[in-house]
């Protein structure tokens, strides 16, 4: 298992910077540091995120590694249109 430690800017919608480690403990302690680093920004997340590759992470994670347009897009396409009720089907409810 790897351990990511990401800052993400919530404005921005963009990740500032990703780093790897082998252990738990030593990405607790990098988001530690960076939660002080930015501790006067409140809009930048610092997440500490576990997964067997990065590209795991890149598809169960995706915002942070999207930029907000591709992010909606992926938002838009999961997302099924409403399907036209004909009369008897809103009569009947």
């Amino acid at each position: 298992m790897k351990h990511f430690v990401l800052a993400y800017d919530t404005r921005l919608s963009g990740l500032i910077s990703k780093e790897e480690f082998p252990t738990g403990r030593l990405a607790l302690q990098s988001r530690f540091q960076l939660e002080d680093q930015y501790s006067a920004r409140p809009e930048v997340e610092i997440v500490v995120l576990s997964a067997d590759s990065e590209q795991q992470l890149r598809v169960t994670h995706r915002r942070y590694f999207s930029d907000l347009g591709e992010f909606v897009e992926a938002a838009a396409r999961s997302v099924k249109p409403a399907r036209r009720m004909t009369t008897r089907a809103r009569l009947a409810d």
